[in-house]
């Protein structure tokens, strides 16, 4: 594993112990499980089009939101920059994906017919 890519994962370690500590949170992450997320999305992040490298600001994600009954293991987690989980919120990843798509295409992605 490349130095920056372990110093990433270490930060992203130390910022999850934080939050533990801040919001009581009883489930944690292993550092290995946050590496095989990094991993598996070869170090970018998820949301599509956007290619960031995680080495620059990375945040752990829950794909549904714990706030929605959503669990809190590695199935349910991803990694994304520090933009796109801001935009994310606490929105599913499905949710997430339609609004930013709105966002892209304010009118649709149908061209308007002409008034007659």
């Amino acid at each position: 594993m490349h130095r920056r890519t372990l110093s990433a994962l270490l930060a992203l370690d130390r910022a999850q112990r934080k939050a533990r500590r801040r919001n009581s949170i009883t489930s944690t992450l292993t550092l290995i499980e946050l590496a095989i997320v990094f991993e598996r999305q070869s170090g970018k992040c998820n949301t599509p089009d956007c290619d960031t490298p995680l080495r620059h600001s990375a945040s752990i994600d829950h794909v549904k939101p714990v706030a929605r009954r959503g669990r809190a293991d590695i199935s349910n987690i991803q990694l994304l920059c520090f933009h796109c989980n801001h935009r994310k919120g606490s929105r599913r990843w499905q949710e997430f994906l339609r609004l930013r798509d709105r966002e892209r295409h304010p009118g649709g992605t149908r061209p308007k017919r002409a008034v007659r």
